[in-house]
Parts: C-alpha cells; structure tokens; sequence
C-alpha cells in the first residue's frame, strides 16, 4: 500500500528529475544559439560565393534566362552582373565581425526576395525558370522553396539573437 511518504518521495524526485530536464534543454539551447550564428554566417559565405561564382563564370547564360523572366527581363544590364556580385559582396561583410550583422540582414534579406520570386513562379508562371547557380538549380521547386525558407527562418533565429551593442558584437565571430 502506497503511503504518503513514498507518494511525497516520488514527487519529489519527479520534480527533481523535471527541473534536472529544464536546465540541461536550457544548456543545450544556449550552446545552439552560440553555433548558430557562426554556422549560419559560414553557409550563407558558401552559399553565396558558390552561387554568385557561378553566376558570374556564366554570365551570359545567367543574363538570357534572366531575359525571359516577365517584368524584370529587360533589367538584365543592371541584374546580370547585379545579383552575383550583391551575393560575393554580402558574403564578404560576413567574414568581417564589425560587418557581420548587417551581412546577416541582407543574406537574410535577399534569401526572402529569391523565396518571393520562387513562390510568384510557382503561382503565375507556366514555364518556370531557376538560375540560382550551381547544383541548387537541380533542385525541384518543392525542394527549393524549402531550403530558401530554412535559410530565411535561421537568419531570421540568428538576427533575434544577435547582441545589439558593439561591445558584445565583437566577440561573435
């Protein structure tokens, strides 16, 4: 037969064991922040140095699906070289620490508008087009509105947790 004590007791040892889970997810979830932001900054460095490489080593292939694209189309002198230089040159403010917060914003920033473009593609376009250079073109659309959203949503993770002031800034590297 149960008696107090032992229901006492086991109380007392589920809320042990409940706050023993508490800290080691608020452990785990402060270390994750901490590799987020340095993660995140080295994927997006890739992404953008692979993409806008490409890009630029294929320029004039870029421009002409650039070309087909309505509305923009008749951009290309200024998109052409435009998009893959913005890439190279957001992924140079991410090496810099003092630049690092603004490269997130506008990785950040430019991975919505590609995600924009994908999602209005999808909606009005019968023959969609993708020049995002590189083996990410050979992903379905599907696939490529999915990994443009989990850049858009770890930016934006990694943003909130950014520290404001430039004391702390420097440390993040």
């Amino acid at each position: 037969m149960l008696s107090f004590t032992k229901i006492k007791t086991a109380m007392e040892y589920l809320i042990h064991i409940s706050s023993r889970i508490r800290q080691t997810g608020r452990y785990l979830l402060h270390k994750l922040e901490r590799w987020l932001i340095p993660t995140l900054s080295y994927a997006f460095i890739f992404l953008f140095v692979y993409t806008g490489s490409d890009k630029l080593a294929h320029l004039e292939r870029f421009s002409r699906g650039i070309m087909k694209i309505p509305y923009i189309g008749g951009l290309v002198p200024i998109i052409g070289p435009g998009i893959p230089l913005l890439e190279i040159g957001i992924a140079l403010l991410l090496i810099w620490p003092r630049s690092k917060r603004l490269g997130l914003q506008l990785a950040t920033g430019l991975m919505v508008l590609f995600t924009l473009y994908l999602g209005l593609m999808l909606l009005f376009v019968k023959n969609r087009l993708c020049h995002c250079g590189g083996v990410i073109e050979s992903l379905g659309w599907g696939q490529h509105i999915v990994f443009n959203l989990i850049f858009v949503l770890l930016g934006s993770w990694a943003l909130h947790l950014y520290p404001n002031n430039n004391k702390t800034q420097n440390t993040i590297k």
